[in-house]
């Protein structure tokens, strides 16, 4: 957990800024990705770019849902050749940096000579963001649980590394933008501090910040008030006073202390003309609301269970029991927790009004592994009368179907308890441990709908092998 790692005990309010705090400008207005989307600096509010609630909105995404963003806003796709990535040639290293391995550097003509940077391939491929490992962990875990750790957003934390690295967009981010992903420890007067370099350090002690100052109101730089709010770390660029109207927007401050001034602004995305433009928080503003809406949107309250979008019904055939007499529908746990009894075949199905819709079932057997063929329908997955356990299942609906809605499901699993949910064809339960499935719970959701909430979950992944 982010709590033992991340140097908490260096937080003194005094020169907080001058410790924290620097990488304002990052990539000044992240020229270098395209940008389509259509948000506008006309509803940009320099006292309210956030509201509380959304900031604190921590459930709002799932690690698979976080996983499936990053995949839709980068297809991971470069090749790797040194024309296409702009350099002028490369070499074969082995080197890793905070918990990557790059195994290419490649090498750029500057007005100083050739600077080298370290980059990850596989397949003649660069790897992006959304396909990198980084100590054994992707960077959707990373973000979804320095999110529940310190209950913040994780789309805030995706939005961050975009603003600051754009490591969500860039199609061969280096080593560079990993060890500095959220400008955390980055004063605009000096050099990033080691501590706090890799992704991981990075999200979570950002996040662990942002927690402070909204949950706990400290820390807080720019407090619910009037505060002058400088345009640029030039002084002479000058700025105004700001009515802040809540915490979340002074958390943004406190991050990246400097508002737009009207160039900036009427830029969009763009430079402003006069050298005077700041565009963290507004590349934050902008960026929030073109990937996930108004960044003041009314929050429902966090539940534990979701209202289903289209109903899933199921059954499970249980050691020493056989097939349950009752099918379940809808996040009932089909199955039993507690008496040690292994899941042996599952029987899913969608309701006869679901018309031309179709759902097909995946499971991975004692000493046999992985089924070679998916069930669809009602038709049983796992074995009757073998005394075989289950330990794994996979769940997925129809291509035309899982365009409009998300399946999730969790299982229960010997040792563990329930793990976190899964969806949309991922596997759930363990495999090579040995560990029987006991119980499985499902559900069907409208697409981006909310997801379940893993609250009585005993572990943070769906899947362990």
């Amino acid at each position: 957990m982010y709590r033992r790692r991340y140097h908490k005990n260096r937080i003194i309010l005094a020169g907080i800024f001058a410790f924290f705090f620097g990488a304002t400008l990052a990539f000044l207005s992240t020229a270098n990705q395209d940008k389509t989307e259509a948000a506008s600096t006309a509803n940009f509010k320099a006292g309210n770019i956030i509201s509380d609630a959304v900031m604190t909105d921590y459930n709002s995404m799932t690690v698979e849902q976080i996983q499936s963003f990053l995949k839709s806003k980068n297809s991971c796709d470069m090749p790797a050749d040194a024309a296409s990535a702009g350099a002028i040639r490369y070499e074969n290293v082995n080197e890793t940096k905070y918990g990557i391995t790059y195994n290419r550097r490649y090498y750029y003509r500057t007005s100083d000579g050739e600077v080298g940077g370290l980059y990850h391939v596989k397949n003649n491929k660069f790897v992006c963001m959304a396909d990198e490992s980084i100590d054994g962990e992707s960077a959707a875990y990373i973000i979804w649980e320095a999110a529940q750790e310190f209950k913040i957003n994780p789309k805030v934390l995706i939005v961050l590394l975009e603003k600051e690295q754009s490591l969500v967009t860039d199609k061969f981010p280096n080593s560079v933008q990993y060890r500095a992903a959220t400008g955390y420890g980055c004063p605009d007067s000096a050099a990033c501090d080691s501590k706090y370099y890799g992704l991981k350090a990075q999200v979570g002690n950002a996040a662990y910040l942002f927690m402070k100052i909204v949950h706990e109101n400290k820390y807080n730089l720019y407090p619910v008030g009037n505060n002058y709010v400088k345009y640029h770390y030039n002084s002479a660029c000058g700025g105004s006073t700001v009515h802040i109207e809540n915490r979340a927007t002074g958390a943004l401050y406190t991050y990246t202390p400097y508002q737009p001034n009207a160039a900036s602004l009427a830029a969009g995305y763009g430079l402003a003309s006069d050298g005077c433009g700041a565009y963290g928080n507004r590349n934050f503003f902008l960026l929030f609301s073109d990937w996930f809406g108004d960044p003041h949107a009314k929050v429902s309250k966090a539940v534990t269970t979701v209202e289903p979008s289209l109903d899933v019904i199921y059954r499970s055939h249980v050691q020493n029991i056989g097939w349950e007499s009752n099918w379940k529908e809808n996040t009932a746990t089909s199955g039993t927790t507690g008496q040690a009894l292994r899941l042996e075949a599952v029987n899913i199905k969608l309701p006869e009004t679901a018309k031309n819709m179709h759902i097909y079932y995946l499971s991975h057997l004692q000493d046999k592994g992985w089924e070679t063929s998916w069930k669809q329908d009602g038709t049983v997955s796992g074995t009757t009368g073998e005394a075989r356990r289950l330990e794994a299942v996979r769940i997925k609906l129809d291509d035309a179907s899982a365009k409009e809605y998300d399946i999730y499901y969790r299982s229960h699993i010997q040792d563990y308890g329930w793990m976190a949910w899964t969806m949309n064809g991922d596997p759930s339960g363990s495999e090579g441990l040995a560990k029987r499935l006991e119980a499985l719970e499902i559900v069907v959701v409208k697409k981006g709908g909310r997801a379940p909430v893993s609250t009585n979950a005993n572990n943070l992944k769906g899947f362990v092998k």
